[in-house]
């Protein structure tokens, strides 16, 4: 014969759970306090962060805008400067006076900065004068240039002041950004181009100067994505910069292939360019229409 064993359940463990109504009252103030500053806190981490954001645009977009401005009327003074010297030319009649036309050339360029030379072609390609060599020395023929000639043929045809993306220029031997000028006859056909290489690194010296915050990058980039001057300057991969467009992958490229109209935009992204870093930035197009000049 065996006896079950029942153990004895102490009383306090199957009393049932009560608490006075103001336990409960404390309970859900308590809990609802918390829940209310956990949303609160949130919703003003959103609210800071969404207003930085806002912030940071506006003051980049300002920035932008007044890089866009002053390079927009640096390129302004160059078309203005090329459009006078083609005149000179013309009244000359430098492509039959040779010595007066490496005079004027030569007159231009000291009196233009971040200019590496001037030259005056004939729609031919042939360079017929220039500040690099004096009268009577051999001059090339951009024609056999095949890093030059498709994009002269195509720029003579244009009116106005046109930039070309950087190369390596053929009569100075370093990274440049030619500016080119056409002269037409009144039925519209070329007679010569005046060019005006920009040192590359004058361009990201002008652009060192302007007032930007520690930190800021800044540069110009064509509508076909060549970098056309940058500060800080790339160091050691510079002509891997200049040789190609920027990458499809940039977010600074994707920006702007997103909306090609629009004038201003905001990006964030890795930005493929020089030390390929995350950045927020900004961007502002520039107008490319500069005077034309037809002659008879």
């Amino acid at each position: 014969m065996s006896l079950k064993v029942i153990p004895k359940i102490p009383a306090f463990l199957t009393r049932p759970i009560t608490m006075p109504p103001y336990r409960w009252t404390i309970f859900l103030v308590f809990w609802g306090t918390l829940v209310g500053v956990l949303a609160f806190s949130g919703w003003y981490a959103w609210f800071s962060w969404h207003r930085y954001e806002q912030d940071s645009e506006y003051r980049l977009t300002l920035e932008s805008d007044m890089v866009a401005t002053v390079a927009q009327k640096l390129l302004d003074g160059h078309a203005s400067g090329l459009r006078f010297l083609a005149v000179q030319l013309q009244r000359a009649d430098a492509l039959h006076h040779l010595r007066r036309a490496r005079t004027l050339l030569l007159d231009y360029q000291k009196a233009t900065s971040n200019i590496v030379s001037a030259n005056l072609i004939a729609p031919s390609g042939q360079v017929i004068a220039s500040t690099t060599a004096p009268v009577g020395a051999p001059l090339p023929n951009f024609r056999n240039n095949p890093a030059i000639w498709p994009a002269f043929q195509k720029g003579i045809q244009t009116p106005g002041m046109g930039i070309y993306h950087p190369l390596r220029g053929p009569l100075v031997g370093h990274w440049v950004i030619p500016l080119r000028y056409t002269i037409f006859s009144s039925a519209g056909k070329p007679l010569f181009v005046v060019t005006t290489p920009l040192r590359f690194r004058g361009i990201g010296g002008f652009l060192s100067h302007l007032p930007l915050r520690t930190g800021t990058a800044v540069g110009l980039i064509r509508s076909d994505f060549y970098i056309e001057g940058r500060w800080p300057v790339p160091q050691n991969n510079l002509s891997k910069m200049l040789a190609h467009p920027v990458s499809a992958e940039g977010a600074l490229r994707q920006a702007l292939q997103r909306d090609p109209h629009a004038r201003h935009g905001t990006y964030a992204g890795t930005v493929a360019v020089g030390d390929h870093t995350y950045r927020f930035g900004a961007f502002t197009r520039l107008s490319i229409a500069f005077p034309v000049l037809r002659t008879a």
